[in-house]
């Protein structure tokens, strides 16, 4: 099974981590009718982990709430929404 296969890859946000330009791993953001900032926190903590290991973190399929509190809290420029499906 490919990452892409993965669950999540079907409908909602997907987070990716993306390693050297590969996408290595997929899962879906889990979450709650509407995105608050505890969501902003993890999101925030994954990213810093990813980092450490070389990598980072891509959002797919992004919710307008999730992307405006991104904006807002100025991660956009670290979790950015990936191209394509």
């Amino acid at each position: 099974m490919s990452p892409r296969d993965a669950p999540g890859s079907e409908g909602g946000t997907v987070i990716l981590l993306v390693c050297g330009g590969v996408e290595v791993l997929r899962w879906p953001l889990p979450g709650q009718p509407r995105p608050d900032l505890a969501l902003i926190d993890e999101l925030a903590r994954w990213q810093l982990i990813a980092g450490r290991l070389g990598c980072h973190l891509r959002l797919q399929h992004v919710d307008p709430h999730l992307s405006q509190l991104l904006h807002l809290t100025g991660l956009t420029d670290i979790v950015v929404e990936a191209d394509g499906p």
